[in-house]
């Protein structure tokens, strides 16, 4: 059985015995957001409608390694980094004040997402998922921080894959294919 039909069966079992007739939506798609001779990261986002205000929806991404096939997560990152990350200044916005307003959480405790990072070829991409940090009109609040600028909080194997070399070099990249990365999350939008 594949992944769309184990969805919808499940989908529609769960909206008869609801007995509902609303419609739902389910659409998905998986694409290649940037290749080069050392990795290949992958995008899937999902959309979803069962009824009700607004539909959800998800974008999650996955590098690896070539031609070894190994999965990268957060295991890119040194250790002693922690798990809280980003601030203002890799987002679109005005003042830190209206970056504060419009955030679900402290910025003074900035978590990293819940879905590990993407290796782009001007940074690491982050993606934060609906209500993770923001309400549900600011989209998926993400950012690219360039790899010179976070280059010492990640481990050698992460700094060789993205071409720099553990002097903090940047090595010449092979590149096959590149579609653009989705713009940053403009906070001042509310």
């Amino acid at each position: 059985k594949t992944l769309t039909s184990y969805i919808i069966d499940g989908s529609r079992k769960d909206l008869t015995e609801c007995n509902t007739s609303a419609g739902y939506e389910f659409d998905w798609k998986i694409s290649k957001s940037y290749e080069t001779d050392r990795y290949v990261t992958y995008t899937f986002s999902a959309y979803t409608f069962l009824g009700g205000a607004h539909g959800s929806f998800i974008s999650k991404g996955s590098t690896f390694s070539k031609p070894e096939g190994i999965q990268f997560g957060w295991d890119i990152f040194n250790k002693e980094y922690g798990q809280t990350g980003h601030n203002a200044q890799y987002f679109n916005a005005s003042t830190p004040v209206s970056f504060q307003e419009c955030l679900l959480i402290n910025p003074a405790d900035f978590p990293l997402p819940t879905t590990p990072p993407l290796f782009l070829d001007d940074g690491m991409h982050f993606i934060y998922q609906q209500y993770e940090i923001a309400p549900y009109a600011a989209g998926l609040p993400e950012c690219t921080i360039p790899y010179t600028e976070i280059q010492n909080m990640m481990t050698s194997q992460a700094r060789a894959l993205t071409g720099l070399d553990t002097t903090g070099t940047t090595v010449k990249k092979n590149t096959t294919e590149h579609q653009s990365a989705p713009q940053k999350f403009n906070i001042s939008a509310f």
